[in-house]
């Protein structure tokens, strides 16, 4: 697997994956920041879809994180059973590696998010994953603060129809087919007169 491709929520030595919460899943809207959005180039392209790079930079809100933080340690203590360790204890081997799984759970959640607000959808393979340096993300990330990271990675965005165009294509078919037979009736009509009349 690449480096920062999207991984599952899982933490190292616990087989446990931190819950999204009802809430956050009804207020993660407000939170989600996109800072800029860029179509790089265009690779692919149909009458009803376009593939294309974009880079994308978004922001995780300070109080994205500390929530989503808080939301894992409570998840984590419900379930936490290490030899040497009470019951619900959460072992330092574990809290360290608390923010990197934030930091993932966060540009996964956002980035779906960003997706739905520009239209555009992501492909399938390995290759539509984002190009992210994770190593250094982790660098600049501290949870609490506001954090802004950018990637590129190919989107598709589903072209809509002229409805309008189409509907008047339709309708000057039409008439044309009207047209022709409005005068094919007449040239018959001519011909059965022409056909009637006695001949000299």
């Amino acid at each position: 697997m690449k480096q920062g491709a999207f991984v599952s929520s899982w933490l190292p030595g616990l087989n446990f994956s931190a819950p999204r919460s009802r809430s956050a899943k009804c207020h993660a809207s407000p939170q989600m920041s996109i800072v800029s959005h860029e179509k790089l180039q265009v690779l692919f392209e149909s009458e009803t879809s376009e593939l294309a790079q974009y880079k994308i930079e978004l922001e995780i809100p300070a109080s994205h994180s500390k929530d989503k933080r808080r939301q894992s340690v409570q998840a984590l203590r419900k379930n936490a059973d290490f030899k040497g360790f009470r019951k619900g204890t959460i072992p330092p081997f574990i809290m360290k590696d608390i923010p990197g799984f934030v930091l993932r759970d966060s540009i996964e959640e956002l980035l779906e998010e960003a997706l739905q607000e520009l239209k555009l959808e992501k492909t399938d393979g390995d290759a539509a994953d984002p190009d992210i340096d994770f190593e250094e993300m982790m660098g600049r990330f501290n949870v609490g603060e506001d954090f802004r990271f950018s990637l590129e990675m190919p989107l598709r965005k589903v072209l809509s129809l002229d409805t309008e165009s189409l509907t008047q294509d339709i309708l000057d078919v039409k008439s044309d087919v009207d047209l022709s037979d409005a005068e094919s009736d007449a040239m018959s009509k001519t011909a059965e007169a022409e056909a009637s009349q006695p001949s000299t």
